[in-house]
């Protein structure tokens, strides 16, 4: 696929560009590679040759430029590309058609085009202030970076398959607001080449000419860097921003500079700081030599190692480049310390892959480590081998394994223990902790808890006990995860849990354990509750922020931050009724969600799942089912899909503290029944309020299917402004939306452009002859479209056709 998309983002630089060129003036495009400067200039040339304007596209990296530029007859307009490698001869010829009366465009790469220049022509004295005092002569126009939002825009509408909030983000990051990047990375991800976790990347390998243009583009625009400078590319590419000692200091003065001269090195948020672009570093892939790489990535690795010797810990970008290669890591001669400090990461690496579904990997990095035992910790180890081997193995060794004495450590072993036995189908009592008396109070409590999470019963003869344990451990863990359960539990029976965050808006409680090591996965399943039980309480918009920060606190926040991108993601698209959209992104949130979480927490994600699935078989318009699902309950709405009639005894089952969003659908329904147009606009109000896009349009498409049939016209036109609305801040919220995208119920009175036309030539007198005549087309197709129109908008002449059809053609 061409750019052709990309021209809505330059349109106004093109007509900027056409309008200059037509004052007389000379033009310098600047813009860093991938930014459209290409295409721009075969705009202008299309642009030229439409108008029978004489023009020449010349590309610089071509052997030949400088003499199409010198045999260029002056009436011709040259449209330079690459401007930045060229040589004297190319100059020389330029100057003298500027001189002539010729004119002439030229794109720079303003990341570092005027370096570039000044190293091509340093060897001829003068020649470079030279083409400055040429080039200050000309008008300059900056191609900007586009906006995330821009970038992501483009993404979704060049993709041939839904993205996801992953792949665009990491597509998103990796472009620079450059939207040829952007398609050759869209190009990339769908051959599998782009990795978004735990940092966005192109995964390593020799390109050739069936690569994306924008990667081979960019490997000729680079030039000739030395295969030592390539590699260091590919690896500092992997690497937080350094100065550019530490870049000297990791791949030596020779590569350092190479980069520098070739312009590979960008600055960073902070000027002082430089990093390579990962998409450069695809780009020049093919050129590194592979004991170069193999070099500065061991020097990275011993750097890291000492970091964590330091008792700093690694982000997971950090931990994964050290383990690719662990086991040929140096390691000081005879220290011990070192060797295990190696052996303890690569595990630790191991048991974090394992957690959140990443077992192929973890499998692969075992298979590279030379130990031959387990420097981790024993609940680590369990997990380890619950999910690489079976549920069983890891039990074996957690129940060989001494009960700590610290609480935090008892939680922890206690989590495992009723986790592992209910999915071993191990209904044994749990061994006391360590100092434990069958009276001691805790230790029961615990077991009390940890057991109705981890079973699927009904759980409302025990909230009794469980508010009183949540009361006696308030702010504790244990005091966090009882009423985590309770508030679950409560949300998902369909009420806002009193005197809760959740009713009281209070922030959403925080323990130790959302830092400690050893209740980081204790403290993911708790995180996780928390976001769902938010979310079907309306409450997820308002406390993203909060629930995002809970994560950062965590030594799992990367993994927490990949689930937690896909839910919100599911949302949002839920919320504006796309149901294929929420799938996709639910489906990867139980790839990514935490393994570790209690039985009853992963029946009401995976039965979220179940419900999108189910909607979906169904297909759209009323259904016949039961509703006693909640999840299935709210997709349905959401999705449009309403009952058979309005069920009986509905309202009777809701209350003060039943969820806002089965409060509005009852509300809506009764609104819908009795043909009360205002109540509609009222409750789309509300709908609005808490985000839910595409029940609050379909409550104003149901008003105004009202007001059409009382001939309403101040009604129609309110309603059909609301809409325009939604569908305009949606278009502006999320880039993947598209405008008419909200399920049909919601759009089925507009009128197509056709009908449109026809009605309004109508309405202005003209008759079906005349209009035929304007539109080209038969009378009897003009008929069909004003029949068409007069039954949308509800007009019993083409008299009053001039007064709804406004309403109805935005």
């Amino acid at each position: 696929m061409t750019m052709q998309i990309e021209t809505v983002f330059r349109r106004a630089s093109l007509a900027q560009t056409i309008e200059t060129l037509s004052s007389g003036k000379n033009i310098l495009v600047a813009a860093p590679t991938g930014s459209g400067r290409s295409h721009l200039l075969h705009e202008v040339m299309r642009h030229l040759s439409a108008t029978e304007k004489h023009a020449e596209l010349v590309d610089v990296l071509h052997p030949s430029s400088a003499a199409i530029v010198q045999s260029a007859a002056v009436e011709t307009t040259l449209l330079v590309d690459s401007f930045e490698h060229a040589g004297l001869g190319l100059v020389s010829a330029l100057a003298t058609h500027i001189a002539e009366g010729g004119m002439a465009i030229v794109a720079l790469d303003s990341s570092n085009g005027a370096s570039l220049l000044n190293a091509s022509l340093a060897e001829f004295t003068g020649a470079f202030d030279y083409l400055s005092s040429i080039l200050d002569t000309f008008h300059t126009i900056e191609l900007a970076p586009l906006s995330p939002k821009e970038i992501e825009w483009l993404l979704h509408e060049y993709a041939p398959t839904p993205v996801t909030a992953a792949t665009a983000k990491a597509i998103v990051e990796l472009a620079e607001g450059r939207p040829r990047w952007a398609i050759d990375l869209c190009e990339l991800s769908l051959a599998g080449r782009l990795t978004t976790f735990p940092k966005p990347g192109i995964t390593s390998g020799h390109f050739n000419r069936r690569d994306p243009q924008g990667l081979r583009s960019t490997a000729r625009q680079i030039g000739d860097i030395s295969p030592e400078g390539a590699a260091a590319a590919v690896v500092l590419a992997q690497l937080e921003p350094l100065d550019f000692a530490g870049v000297e200091d990791l791949v030596g003065t020779l590569a350092a500079h190479s980069l520098r001269h070739h312009g590979t090195l960008f600055p960073a948020a902070d000027p002082a700081l430089l990093y390579v672009p990962p998409f450069l570093a695809a780009a020049l892939a093919g050129k590194a030599s592979p004991p170069h790489v193999e070099k500065f990535e061991r020097v990275v690795q011993q750097r890291l190692l000492g970091k964590a010797a330091l008792g700093m810990q690694l982000a997971e970008s950090e931990l994964r480049f050290f383990t690719r290669a662990a086991q040929t890591a140096v390691v000081p001669e005879g220290s011990h310390r070192y060797r295990d400090l190696r052996e303890f990461l690569v595990q630790d690496s191991v048991v974090s892959l394992a957690a959140f579904g990443d077992e192929g990997q973890a499998r692969a990095l075992i298979l590279r480590t030379d130990t031959g035992k387990f420097v981790i910790d024993t609940p680590s180890h369990a997990m380890a081998l619950s999910v690489l081997v079976t549920p069983e193995s890891g039990l074996k060794v957690l129940e060989q394994m001494q009960p700590p004495e610290d609480s935090a450590g008892q939680l922890e072993w206690l989590y495992l223990q009723t986790l592992l036995r209910e999915l071993t189908s191990d209904t044994d009592g749990l061994p006391l902790v360590a100092g434990a008396t069958p009276n001691d109070s805790r230790a029961q409590d615990s077991a009390v808890v940890l057991r109705l999470w981890n079973s699927t019963e009904a759980i409302e003869t025990s909230l009794p006990r469980l508010r009183a344990i949540a009361q006696n451990y308030a702010g504790e863990d244990l005091g966090v995860l009882a009423s985590t359960l309770v508030e679950l539990d409560e949300v998902w029976r369909g009420c806002v849990p009193a005197g809760s965050w959740l009713s009281d808006n209070a922030p959403i409680p925080r323990t130790p354990m959302q830092t400690s090591r050893p209740l980081r996965h204790v403290a993911g399943a708790v995180l996780l509750a928390q976001s769902l039980s938010a979310a079907m309480s309306g409450q997820f918009n308002s406390r993203q922020h909060e629930i995002e920060e809970i994560a950062s606190r965590s030594p799992l926040r990367e993994y927490h931050f990949r689930w937690l991108a896909h839910f919100s993601a599911a949302r949002a698209a839920l919320m504006c009724g796309n149901l294929s959209r929420a799938k996709l992104e639910w489906k990867h949130l139980l790839h990514d969600f935490p393994r570790f979480i209690p039985v009853r927490l992963r029946q009401y994600v995976e039965e979220s799942y179940a419900a999108l699935k189910t909607v979906s078989e169904e297909g759209s318009g009323p259904h016949p089912g039961t509703e006693d699902n909640l999840a299935l309950a709210v997709v349905r709405y959401l999705t449009g899909r309403r009952p058979h009639g309005h069920p009986e005894g509905a309202a009777s089952r809701l209350s003060s503290r039943s969820l806002p969003i089965l409060r509005l659908r009852e509300a809506h329904l009764s609104a819908a029944e009795a043909r009360n147009p205002v109540e509609l606009s009222r409750i789309a109000d509300e709908l609005t309020d808490y985000g839910l896009w595409a029940p609050a349009a379909d409550a104003i498409s149901t008003a105004q299917s009202i007001y059409l049939s009382r001939r309403t016209v101040s009604g129609i036109q309110t309603t059909s402004e609301r809409l325009d609305d939604i569908e305009l801040r949606l278009e502006v919220e999320f880039p993947w939306y598209r405008r008419g995208s909200l399920p049909a119920n919601s759009h089925h009175m507009r009128l197509t452009e056709r009908e449109r036309e026809a009605a309004v030539l109508a309405a202005a007198g003209r008759s079906n002859k005349e209009i035929a005549a304007m539109l080209h087309c038969s009378i009897r197709t003009v008929e069909s479209h004003i029949a068409q129109a007069r039954a949308k908008v509800g007009a019993a002449s083409r008299k009053e056709l001039a007064d709804l059809v406004p309403a109805f053609s935005r």
